[in-house]
C-alpha cells in the first residue's frame, strides 16, 4: 500500500513538471528573459532586432515598463524614426545603429541608468533632451532641413557675412527659427568619441548645449551655423583631439560660461566669426596644445578670456582679428604666435568697468612666458590697461610692445607704450626678453631684462603760468597769455579756455611749447579773467584768475592840469 502511494506522487511530479516544461518552450523567448530576469533579479542583456518606426516606438513602449535593472540592446535594421522618450530609472539601454539614419522628431532622455548609441546617423527634426548618462560612439548628428531652412532665410534677406550692421536682423532670424538651444540639450553626463557635427543649427550652441558635464573626444564640428556658439557651456567640460573647421558663427566656436573646461590637442581652422572665432572663458580653463589656423573675426579671433585661463604649448597662425583678449586672469606660455593680422593690436589686456557708474567691476592680468612673436601685422602687438608680465618671450618686427589707447609715457623708448589710468594701480614688469627689430634687412637684437615699472593712479596736476594783464586805455589792445605745464614744469599740449566777464568766452589751443595767447580790445570797464584748463583721464584741471581795467582817453585840460601840478613836467614844457 505505502508503494502505490509513493508510486502515485512520483508520477503526478512527472506529470506537473513536463507540463511546466511544455508552457515554457512555448513561450516568447523575450519573456523568458523577462521571467528569469524577475525571478532572480539579476542583470540580463535583451536584443530586439527593429526594422520599422512602429516597431521601434512599441519596443521602446515596452522598455518603459520593465521593473528591474535590465540590459537592453536595440538593433536597427533600416532608416528609421523616432518620436518618442525614455523613461525608466531601472534600464540600461543601447542602440546600435549599423550605419543606419534614425531621424528624430522627438527624443528625450528623462530616465535611465544610462543610453548608448553607436553607428548611427542622427537627423534632427528637433534637439534631443538629456538628464542621463549618454555615449555617443561613432555618430553623426545633423539638422539638416533645418540648416537649409535658415540658409535661405539669411539668403533672402541678403545676409551672405555676418556683420554689425546686420547683426540684429541675424539674431532675430536664429531667435526664430526655433531652435534655440543646441542640436543635444545635456542636463547630467554625455561623453562623445569619434563622432561628427554637421549642418547642424541653433540660435545659441549649435551642436551641444550643455548643462551638466560633457566630454568630447576625436570629435569634428564643421559646416554648423548660430548666433551663438557651436559648444555652449554651463556646466563643466573637456574637449581633446577634435577639430572645428569652417563653422560659421557671431560669436565664438566654444564657450564656457561657468564650471571648468580643459581643452586639450584640438584644432581651429578656417573659422569665421563676427566677433569672437574660437574660445571664449568665463570660468575656468586649460588651453593646452592647439592649433589656430585661419580663423578670421572682426573683433577677438582665437582666446577671450574674462574668468581665469592658462595658455600653453598652442600655435596662432595666419588669423584674422585679435589673439587674445583678456579682461581676467590667463597666462601664456610655450606657445607661437605668428603671421597673424589684425589693423589694431594682436594681444589685449584690459580691464572691465561699469558703464554707468564708472566703478571697476575686473582689473585684467596676464603673464607671458617662453612665447615666440613672429611676423605679426599690427599696430602694436599688445594692448595694455591692466597689469601684465613678459618673461623670456623671442619677439620680432614689432617697433612698441605696450599701447594704450591714450598718449602717454613711454617705457624703453618705443618698445613698450603704456600710460597712467586714474582708477587702480597696474604694473608692467619685463624681464629677459629679446626684441629683434629687422629693418632694411638689418636685424638687431635687444635683451630687456630685470625692468618694472608701476605706473601710479594718481594723475598729474596742471599748472597755468598766466602772464601779468596790465591796465590799458580804451582802443589799446588786451593780450592774456601764457604756458601750461604739469607740476612736473613739463609742458603740456591742450585747449585753454578763456573767460573774460560778460564780454568774451574763446578756446585757444597751446603750441608745442605750451604757449596760448589771446588778444581783444574790450571797451571801458573793469574786467575778471579766468583762465582754465579742463581735466581728462591723466592731468587734472587748473584755473588761474586776475582783473585788468580799460580807462577812458585822458581829455586835453586834465593833461594841462598835469603837467601844472608836476615840476618835472614843467621843466620839460619849459624846455619846449
Amino acid at each position: 500500500m505505502l508503494f502505490l502511494l509513493v508510486l502515485l506522487v512520483s508520477l503526478t511530479c512527472v506529470t506537473a513538471a513536463n507540463e511546466t516544461s511544455q508552457d515554457i518552450s512555448d513561450a516568447p523567448q523575450e519573456d523568458i528573459q523577462a521571467s528569469q530576469t524577475d525571478t532572480a533579479n539579476v542583470d540580463t542583456k535583451v536584443t530586439h532586432q527593429v526594422n520599422t518606426s512602429e516597431n521601434l516606438h512599441e519596443v521602446v513602449s515596452d522598455l518603459n515598463t520593465i521593473q528591474s535593472s535590465q540590459s537592453h540592446v536595440i538593433e536597427l535594421e533600416d532608416n528609421l524614426m523616432i518620436d518618442d522618450e525614455i523613461d525608466n530609472e531601472y534600464l540600461t539601454l543601447t542602440i546600435n545603429g549599423n550605419n543606419h539614419q534614425l531621424t528624430v522628431n522627438k527624443l528625450i532622455f528623462s530616465n535611465a541608468v544610462s543610453v548608448t548609441l553607436n553607428n548611427m546617423t542622427l537627423e534632427l527634426n528637433s534637439h534631443i533632451n538629456n538628464m542621463v548618462d549618454l555615449y555617443l560612439n561613432n555618430v553623426t548628428i545633423k539638422s539638416t532641413n533645418l540648416y537649409d531652412n535658415i540658409t535661405k532665410t539669411l539668403a533672402d534677406n541678403g545676409i551672405e557675412e555676418y556683420t554689425e550692421d546686420n547683426f540684429d536682423k541675424i539674431y532675430d532670424i536664429f531667435a526664430g527659427s526655433n531652435t534655440n538651444h543646441g542640436n543635444i540639450h545635456n542636463y547630467k553626463n554625455l561623453y562623445v568619441n569619434n563622432s561628427l557635427f554637421t549642418k547642424t543649427i541653433a540660435h545659441t550652441g549649435s551642436a551641444i548645449y550643455n548643462h551638466g558635464y560633457l566630454n568630447v573626444d576625436n570629435t569634428v564640428f564643421s559646416d554648423t551655423l548660430s548666433s551663438f556658439g557651436v559648444v555652449y557651456s554651463e556646466g563643466s567640460l573637456s574637449i581633446t583631439n577634435s577639430i572645428f573647421a569652417s563653422n560659421k558663427q557671431c560669436g565664438y566656436l566654444l564657450h564656457s560660461n561657468s564650471g571648468e573646461m580643459s581643452c586639450i590637442n584640438n584644432s581651429f581652422i578656417d573659422n569665421y566669426a563676427l566677433y569672437n572665432t574660437c574660445i571664449s572663458n568665463v570660468g575656468t580653463a586649460l588651453v593646452e596644445g592647439c592649433n589656430f589656423t585661419n580663423n578670421k573675426a572682426s573683433s577677438t579671433n582665437s582666446i577671450d578670456n574674462d574668468g581665469n585661463m592658462t595658455v600653453k604649448l598652442c600655435t596662432f597662425k595666419d588669423n584674422k582679428g585679435e589673439v587674445i583678449r583678456n579682461t581676467g586672469n590667463l597666462t601664456l606660455s610655450d606657445s607661437i604666435i605668428e603671421d597673424n593680422d589684425n589693423e589694431l593690436n594682436i594681444i589685449t589686456n584690459n580691464y572691465i568697468y561699469d558703464g554707468e557708474t564708472g566703478e571697476i567691476l575686473r582689473i585684467g592680468n596676464m603673464t607671458l612666458i617662453n612665447n615666440r612673436f613672429t611676423n605679426n601685422t599690427c599696430d602694436k602687438l599688445i594692448y595694455n590697461g591692466a597689469s601684465i608680465t613678459l618673461l623670456n618671450n623671442s619677439i620680432s618686427n614689432v617697433s612698441n610692445l605696450l599701447d594704450y589707447a591714450e598718449p602717454g609715457d613711454y617705457i624703453l623708448d618705443e618698445v613698450m607704450d603704456d600710460v597712467d589710468t586714474t582708477q587702480f594701480n597696474r604694473s608692467v614688469t619685463i624681464e629677459s626678453n629679446t626684441f629683434i627689430i629687422d629693418t632694411d634687412g638689418v636685424i638687431d637684437e635687444l635683451m630687456i631684462t630685470n625692468q618694472t615699472n608701476y605706473v601710479q593712479h594718481t594723475p598729474k596736476e596742471s599748472v597755468i603760468l598766466l602772464d601779468s594783464i596790465g591796465n590799458v586805455t580804451v582802443g589799446d589792445n588786451v593780450i592774456i597769455s601764457g604756458i601750461l605745464v604739469d607740476n612736473d614744469n613739463k609742458v603740456i599740449t591742450g585747449d585753454i579756455n578763456i573767460n573774460i566777464s560778460d564780454y568774451a568766452y574763446s578756446v585757444e589751443s597751446t603750441d608745442d611749447d605750451g604757449y596760448f595767447s589771446y588778444e581783444c580790445t574790450p571797451a571801458v570797464g573793469t574786467y575778471n579773467v579766468v583762465v582754465s584748463y579742463n581735466q581728462n583721464r591723466y592731468i587734472k584741471a587748473s584755473n588761474v584768475t586776475a582783473t585788468f581795467t580799460v580807462n577812458e582817453k585822458e581829455s586835453e585840460s586834465d593833461v594841462n592840469e598835469t603837467e601844472d601840478s608836476d615840476s618835472n613836467i614843467t621843466d620839460v614844457n619849459s624846455t619846449d
